[in-house]
C-alpha cells in the first residue's frame, strides 16, 4: 500500500506541465518535404509498448518519448501541441485487498484530487475503450503549483493489473487534444 500511495503522490507532483523534457522519440512532422495537415497527422499513429506488461497504445507519430513520471511505463507527448500521456500500472497483488475498478479509481482519484491546488468541472463516466475493455474515466480542470491543466484520466482493471492512462493538456489547447486522446483510448490493447 505504501508503494501505491508513493505512486499517486509522485504522479501528482510530476504532473506540472512545465517540467516536461524530451528524452527521445520520433519527431517526423513532414511528409514529402511539406508539413502534414492536421487530418493526416491524426491518421498516422505509432505503437508504443509498456515496459511492464502487454499494454500497447497507438499515439500520433508526432509524439515523442518524454520524462514525465519515473513510475510510468509509457510516457509520450507533443510539447508543441501540449498533449501529454502517462500510463501507470499497479499489479493487483500489491494491494492488501482486492478492489473493483470503481473502488480502485475512487481511491486513486480521491488521493490525487486532494493534492491539486484547485479542481473543478468534474465529469465521471463508465466507458468502453479498445476492443471492448470496460473503463472508468474522469475529466476535470485543475491547477497544480500555478500550472493549469485539463485532464482526461482513464482507469482499467484486469485480473493482474490496474492501469491508469492519464492524458492532459492546457485548457486553451484541450479542445484540440481531446479527440487525439479519445483516438488513443479507442486503440488500447491489453
Amino acid at each position: 500500500m505504501k508503494k501505491f500511495l508513493a505512486i499517486i503522490l509522485t504522479m501528482v507532483m510530476t504532473m506540472s506541465l512545465m517540467s516536461c523534457t524530451i528524452v527521445g522519440g520520433n519527431a517526423n512532422n513532414e511528409t514529402n518535404g511539406q508539413e502534414s495537415s492536421a487530418e493526416n497527422a491524426a491518421a498516422e499513429f505509432q505503437t508504443v509498448q509498456s515496459t511492464k506488461s502487454s499494454l500497447k497504445l497507438e499515439v500520433p507519430v508526432t509524439w515523442n518519448k518524454l520524462d514525465l513520471n519515473p513510475l510510468a511505463t509509457i510516457q509520450m507527448g507533443d510539447i508543441r501541441k501540449e498533449q501529454y500521456l502517462c500510463a501507470i500500472e499497479e499489479p493487483t497483488i500489491e494491494l492488501v485487498f482486492p478492489l473493483s475498478l470503481d473502488e480502485y479509481s475512487d481511491l486513486v482519484l480521491n488521493s490525487m484530487l486532494a493534492n491539486y491546488d484547485t479542481v473543478d468541472t468534474i465529469i465521471l463516466r463508465n466507458i468502453t475503450i479498445g476492443n471492448g475493455i470496460q473503463a472508468r474515466q474522469i475529466e476535470f480542470n485543475s491547477s497544480f503549483r500555478g500550472t493549469e491543466s485539463t485532464n482526461l484520466f482513464t482507469f482499467v482493471k484486469t485480473d493482474e493489473v490496474y492501469y491508469q492512462i492519464l492524458t492532459w493538456s492546457t485548457p486553451s489547447k484541450y479542445d484540440a487534444a481531446k479527440p487525439v486522446f479519445e483516438s488513443i483510448l479507442a486503440r488500447v490493447r491489453l
